[in-house]
């Protein structure tokens, strides 16, 4: 199975699984839309059959994805922040500063990058 044909079934396994449990939590809802999925050479994959509110929600998951871009040019302080952050972070175990009380992390993690005095939380 090719990457798309795979992608396009996750897609209609989402689909009715949003349908399948939005018509559990309001039986007897009339279904408002029909989604057919085709390869992109037109062979037939499936469908789905969505009630009003799951096909509303899902026109709003989309319209959300839509407005925020698939791929983000990061600012010159994005990169900058990243890479201060990746310079004192080296070394570090995040796990264990998650096991701390957090007033013990920030001293730990000040200790370590010799940044504060440990008391700023």
């Amino acid at each position: 199975m090719d990457n798309q044909t795979q992608a396009a079934l996750i897609l209609l396994a989402e689909l009715q699984n949003a349908n399948e449990v939005d018509t559990q939590a309001i039986p007897g809802q009339t279904p408002a839309a029909r989604i057919t999925l085709r390869t992109p050479d037109g062979e037939y994959i499936g469908e789905a059959v969505l009630s009003t509110r799951a096909t509303t929600e899902i026109a709003n998951v989309v319209s959300c994805a839509a407005a925020y871009p698939l791929t983000k040019t990061r600012t010159p302080a994005e990169e900058y922040l990243e890479a201060e952050i990746n310079e004192h972070c080296i070394g570090i175990d995040t796990d264990l500063l998650i096991s701390m009380d957090p007033r013990e992390a920030v001293a730990a993690f000040d200790e370590v990058t010799g940044y504060g005095d440990g008391d700023q939380l």
